[in-house]
């Protein structure tokens, strides 16, 4: 079954703070609330959620190691996309690594 849609994207930016701002000031107007400050699984730093009570999609704000784009600095820390079921990501993974992907 085909992922049911995306769950939640991650940021990693300069300023939580300002950022959270401006995606507050952005979103608040059609919805979007702060959710939730979640430690992140490195434990050194915390996640801000904002989520969409409509469709319960959420932005996860966090700190970026760094100022350039490189992975876990500026720009999207990840993507998380909603499936029923475990083996469809196992299924999805094993298809990129048949077509050479580097995962």
């Amino acid at each position: 079954m085909p992922a049911r849609g995306i769950h939640h994207i991650d940021l990693a930016v300069s300023d939580v703070e300002r950022s959270l701002a401006f995606y507050v000031d952005l979103l608040g107007p059609v919805g979007w609330t702060e959710e939730i400050r979640y430690p992140t699984y490195r434990g050194t730093e915390e996640v801000v959620y904002l989520r969409d009570p409509a469709s319960a999609v959420a932005i996860g704000i966090r700190p970026a190691d760094g100022g350039a784009h490189r992975y876990y600095e500026v720009g999207i820390e990840h993507v998380a996309f909603e499936v029923d079921r475990r083996d469809e990501v196992d299924d999805a993974y094993a298809r990129c690594r048949a077509n050479g992907a580097k995962i």
